[in-house]
């Protein structure tokens, strides 16, 4: 029952706890891992759990290196370590590590991130009219209508818009909330002619992954990992 031995299981427990919350949630991590895009659990391949303990170390070093220079207070087990004063040449140091951190990770949502909490405003394909009706009742992201009361938004559109109109934006809604799709692919895909789950589910991967590459301009397109998994994950009618 060593200090490292505890931080492992730390790493585990706290992991998937982080992973359970993150499969509930409306936005989320949905990862796409070659080899790994069925061994899930939760939305974590099972090898990507191995990655939790050594990072709950990680944690535990950096937080010493902060109390080391006086950066942070010392707290449990670490009370005894003793600060030293910081010279200008390691904050200088430490200070430059900390942006190139910061860079390096927002490159790396960049790449990673392919969606987030989709806004009304920014979605391309809906329709004008759909639109004016959903901002006058105050929806600002499309979560909005997921939400308690939404059922009853649904209806007044209806009865003010009609039955095809409002079929038509649910479709558009569901395929925009679809496994983190977002307004970025969900644009793309609606300008590839696919406006629903029930278009989406009608293509295969290879399908989709060609009609979004027949698109126009140099734009970040999903991975076919990604687009499988959209296919996959849509529910049984």
């Amino acid at each position: 029952n060593t200090p490292l031995t505890r931080q492992f299981l730390a790493g585990f427990i706290a992991g998937g706890l982080w992973e359970f919350f993150n499969y509930w949630a409306q936005v989320k991590w949905i990862y796409t891992v070659p080899f790994f895009e069925e061994l899930k659990l939760f939305e974590m391949p099972l090898a990507g759990f191995l990655g939790f303990p050594p990072f709950a170390v990680e944690c535990v070093l950096v937080y010493r290196l902060l109390v080391w220079y006086r950066l942070a207070p010392p707290l449990g087990a670490h009370q005894d370590q003793r600060p030293e004063p910081i010279k200008v040449w390691n904050a200088f140091v430490i200070v430059l590590l900390a942006a190139a951190f910061a860079l390096t990770v927002n490159h790396y949502i960049y790449l990673n991130v392919g969606s987030v909490k989709p806004r009304l405003a920014k979605v391309d394909s809906l329709d004008p009219t759909a639109r004016t009706f959903l901002q006058d009742e105050g929806i600002v992201y499309l979560t909005d209508l997921e939400a308690g009361g939404s059922a009853e938004i649904w209806r007044q559109m209806e009865g003010e818009l009609g039955r095809e109109r409002t079929q038509g934006t649910r479709g558009l809604v569901e395929l925009y909330l679809h496994q983190g799709i977002g307004v970025e692919y969900g644009n793309l895909l609606t300008k590839a002619g696919i406006r629903s789950l029930a278009d989406l589910a009608a293509s295969s991967a290879a399908q989709v992954e060609d009609r979004l590459a027949a698109l126009p301009g140099n734009v970040r397109r999903p991975t076919p990992a990604q687009i499988r998994l959209w296919i996959r994950r849509i529910p049984s009618p």
